[in-house]
């Protein structure tokens, strides 16, 4: 009985045994299944995720290397995955299968994320993976060009800057003294001639005119203003007479419209005066001066009050009695005797240092213009692409990127100092080589994938001729890849950001232009001849000896246009598809001083005829790819992007849009048989 009892304590003890066992067997499948199903599911996921990123957009990565997945529908992407997923789970044993129920991407990187960072990233790829380091080298070398001989000339242009505004500065009392001698006696010294105004402080003389009555000394001036004196007494001594007759009874008439049209005159001289008083107390006190400013202030306050008692004439009706006429004789010889006093003999300028000559002023033929340059610069300007999209700066506003900005001016005012002034601001290169160094692969990118002016020439409707084939020698790749170009000017559209081919390109023209008009007047005021030249015409043009800042004023005037014009050859020598040397001497100077007069499309046309191309210079697209260096990196990003969009709905999908463009993403998957558990996976084109 008791062998029996241990007998059964022992079979107990073996099944309990074996119970466990079994339970850690089963445990230890179970959780190794656990972890191939897990192992499984991250793995089958991961390479669901990659098979749906492989459906990247191709046409995309065959004409500029980017790799991106374009998501039209917002749960595209979920699908693909989950179709892979499922599709895959179809080839593994049903014990190893698994459930999922749901699939989430918990966060997606897209084309415009992050500054548009995996744009630029992949951009750099391209240019390491497809450009021969030669063609690098050389890229390198050719804007090297513009380091080496100095193009950096912002402190000097700062320097002619400050010496303009100090001379504008010294000249502001020398300014208000001509301005004095043009409202009151009516003249302005232009070379050899001297104009004289329809309305002045002297053109109203009460008597006789006469050089002597008018107060005028010289006969050059006198001949100038004489056939525009008038003798205001004239018309009062006439109605005097008519009103003593109806005085005394006799038939008489007020010539009211005569009157009222010898009173407008007198307003418009009125109106003279009051800014001749204001100009004369301005130049109170200068010294060297060609009148007495202080006198002046006197007399033209009372000349002020005169003819606002003359013009009180108009108010007059025609009399109805004799008593009414005797009113008027009264008030008629009290204002002929006002006019007596009115001051023109006393109001007196010193002509002695007055020059004439018959220099001709360059300002005259010189417009400034700014806008619609390359009708100037170009003779045939037939083949000019007139190619638009409907927007610019996509990717700048989504980004909400402040827009580049442009002056609207449409030409240079010469004569205004402030407006030269502004003008050399703008020819400022400073900062433009900032793009240099470890930037310099997207310039590259763009100089590989993009047209500029300069290479579309040789397409047609943006697509390069086999003739021209050979000059992407070192290249991979080809840039005949896209049929058709939205735009035939690519790179003008980076500097810009214009909706059209003719509006970008005149704008970069516009910044070469100014580029080189820096280079020209950096030089002209360093040599000595030239700006001798210039101050002996500044000196002709103003007129009075003695003036010094104000003919320095006239001689930075004719400096700049000398240095436009010069600037418009050169920039059309570029636009002729011509190297020119990137540093501005004595030999390289286009426009002559004695040419400035001449200065029109003819003369720039024979320029560029006549040139002979230097070996070692710079391109227009040499000076397109330095102006992109000034463009601020997003920016420049953000139009390749808007030039790579157009592209591709012209030539494959009119809903394209890199706005739907996915670099990567981060998924997640819940599976929930055999076994409840979440899979993660990330994945991305880098």
């Amino acid at each position: 009985m008791k062998n029996d009892n241990n007998r059964g304590s022992v079979t107990v003890y073996l099944i309990l045994v074996f119970v466990v066992l079994v339970m850690l067997i089963t445990g230890v499948i179970s959780s190794l299944r656990y972890e191939a199903e897990r192992v499984n599911s991250e793995t089958t996921l991961h390479l669901s995720q990659e098979a749906a990123f492989s459906k990247y957009f191709r046409p995309l990565l065959e004409e500029y290397g980017l790799y991106y997945y374009i998501s039209e529908d917002e749960d595209g992407l979920e699908a693909d995955i989950m179709g892979y997923f499922i599709k895959n789970q179809e080839h593994i044993s049903k014990l190893l299968s698994v459930r999922p129920v749901n699939l989430e991407i918990i966060d997606k990187e897209y084309a415009l994320d992050k500054d548009a960072k995996n744009v630029k990233e992949q951009m750099d790829a391209v240019v390491k993976d497809t450009i021969p380091a030669k063609a690098i080298d050389n890229f390198k070398k050719q804007i090297g060009l513009f380091e080496e001989d100095g193009l950096d000339n912002s402190g000097e242009l700062e320097r002619i800057s400050d010496d303009i505004k100090e001379a504008e500065n010294d000249a502001e009392k020398e300014k208000d003294m001509l301005l004095l001698l043009k409202l009151v006696e009516g003249i302005t010294v232009v070379g050899e001639k001297i104009k004289c105004d329809d309305d002045y402080v002297k053109k109203a003389i009460p008597g006789n005119v006469s050089a002597r009555n008018a107060g005028v000394d010289s006969p050059k001036v006198w001949e100038a203003v004489k056939n525009k004196k008038w003798n205001y007494l004239t018309l009062l001594e006439k109605v005097k007479k008519n009103a003593l007759l109806g005085a005394e009874g006799r038939n008489a008439v007020f010539p009211v419209a005569d009157i009222a049209e010898w009173c407008d005159k007198l307003e418009r001289i009125l109106k003279v005066t009051r800014e001749a008083e204001q100009t004369a107390k301005r130049v109170v006190g200068i010294k060297g001066g060609i009148c007495n400013p202080e006198n002046f202030v006197e007399k033209l306050d009372e000349n002020i009050r005169i003819l606002n008692r003359l013009i009180g004439l108009s108010k007059i009706t025609q009399p109805k009695s004799r008593k009414d006429w005797e009113k008027i004789y009264v008030e008629i010889d009290t204002c002929i005797e006002l006019a007596k006093t009115y001051h023109v003999k006393d109001l007196r300028f010193d002509y002695s240092s007055l020059k004439t000559s018959d220099v001709e002023n360059p300002l005259d033929n010189a417009d400034g213009k700014l806008c619609g340059l390359f009708d100037l610069l170009v003779q045939d300007t037939s083949d000019i692409s007139f190619a638009a999209v409907m927007e610019a700066g996509i990717y700048e506003k989504l980004a909400k990127s402040s827009p580049e900005t442009f002056s609207k001016e449409s030409a240079i005012d010469f004569e205004d100092l402030d407006s030269v002034t502004d003008t050399l601001d703008e020819c400022k290169n400073d900062g433009i080589f900032a793009g240099m160094g470890d930037e310099l692969m997207k310039y590259m990118y763009i100089d590989e994938y993009f047209f500029d002016y300069e290479t579309g020439r040789k397409t047609d409707a943006g697509k390069v001729t086999d003739t021209d084939k050979s000059t992407y020698a070192d290249s991979k790749t080809e840039p005949d890849r896209i049929t058709e170009h939205a735009l035939k000017y690519e790179t003008e559209y980076l500097l810009c950001a214009n909706k059209s081919d003719r509006e970008n390109l005149e704008s970069t023209v516009r910044k070469i232009l100014l580029l080189r008009m820096g280079m020209s007047i950096v030089y002209l005021v360093s040599d000595q001849k030239s700006k001798e030249l210039a101050y002996g015409t500044a000196a002709c043009l103003v007129g009075f000896a003695g003036l010094d800042a104000l003919v320095r004023c006239v001689q930075y005037s004719i400096l700049a246009v000398w240095a436009y014009e010069d600037a418009c050859v050169d920039t059309a020598i570029l636009l002729s598809g011509k190297k020119i040397p990137t540093v501005k001497t004595k030999d390289t100077l286009r426009i002559e001083f004695g040419e400035m007069l001449l200065f029109n499309k003819e003369l720039i046309a024979s320029k560029v005829n006549s040139y002979q191309e230097s070996e070692k210079g710079v391109t227009y697209g040499d000076y397109v790819k330095l102006l992109l260096m000034g463009v601020e990196d997003n920016k420049l990003i953000y139009r390749c992007m808007d030039i790579i969009q157009f592209n591709m709905k012209k030539n494959y999908d009119s809903r394209f849009s890199l706005q739907q463009a996915v670099y990567g993403a981060r998924v997640r998957l819940v599976c929930d048989k055999p076994y409840y558990y979440v899979a993660n996976s990330s994945f991305s084109y880098e």
